[in-house]
């Protein structure tokens, strides 16, 4: 049967970065003393608008926890949890502090392929832990009304650095006569993530955002071979957080 087309076919992984998309068209850039010039709405009149800002970030703190889904394994249903605090140093830059506590368990793929050969275990790296330092940047703020209401948002981008605790089968699951293992290893890795930021009053805000770890690491090790070099690989996770600002 031919697989319907649409909207409704679209992964569920794939709608936040849709709902960021479709929240540029709104976005408006954060400094407030940037002056719009309408112009287009006579061309021989200047109408200038000042947008003022509802919510200030400088000089505040800020602190939330959320839940996280991973994005990458193949094999594993990954959550978890994550803390976060951090101090905006200006109207647009801060820096943030986190931590991540994951939980990794066989999806349904790794049971189907346990049902078909029980002693059969593909290559997996775990995720056990993420902890570092992020410079956020929030160039953008913008507004929207629903049902009546204004919601206010900001937008913001981060680049930092993580550790990671893993753990993987990469010397075994080759292997034939081994008993598959994990063995841990801290790996540094670079943070690149996205946030959305919705404010529910001056004090409380919630939100979601997306977070690409890059690292560096080894794969499996082939039977009598050299031991693999670590090659570039990636993570990816979606959190919904809520939070405080004071």
């Amino acid at each position: 049967m031919e697989k319907p087309h649409g909207i409704l076919t679209i992964p569920w992984a794939k709608w936040p970065i849709l709902l960021l998309t479709f929240l540029w068209t709104f976005a408006l850039w954060g400094a407030e003393d940037h002056l719009y010039d309408f112009r287009w709405l006579d061309p021989n009149k200047k109408v200038y608008v000042l947008q003022n800002k509802i919510y200030k970030r400088r000089h505040t703190f800020f602190s939330h926890v959320g839940w996280l889904s991973g994005l990458t394994s193949n094999f594993q249903e990954v959550t978890g949890i994550q803390g976060a605090f951090g101090f905006y140093i200006g109207e647009e830059w801060a820096l943030e502090l986190s931590y991540h506590q994951l939980t990794n368990t066989d999806n349904q793929d790794m049971k189907n392929l346990k049902i078909i050969e029980e002693d059969l275990f593909p290559f997996i790296r775990k995720i056990e832990t993420k902890k570092g330092l992020t410079l956020l940047f929030s160039p953008f703020y913008g507004k929207i009304n629903l049902f009546n209401k204004i919601i206010y948002f900001d937008w913001s981008f981060g680049l930092g650095l993580d550790l990671l605790d893993t753990t993987s089968n990469a010397k075994t699951v080759a292997i034939d006569t081994a008993k598959n293992m994990f063995e841990t290893r801290s790996l540094s890795s670079l943070l690149a993530k996205t946030s959305l930021r919705i404010y529910l009053s001056r004090t409380f805000y919630t939100g979601m955002e997306f977070h690409r770890n890059y690292y560096q690491a080894e794969g499996p090790h082939p039977e009598g071979g050299p031991v693999p070099a670590d090659q570039l690989r990636y993570n990816d996770d979606l959190i919904f957080f809520f939070g405080v600002s004071f």
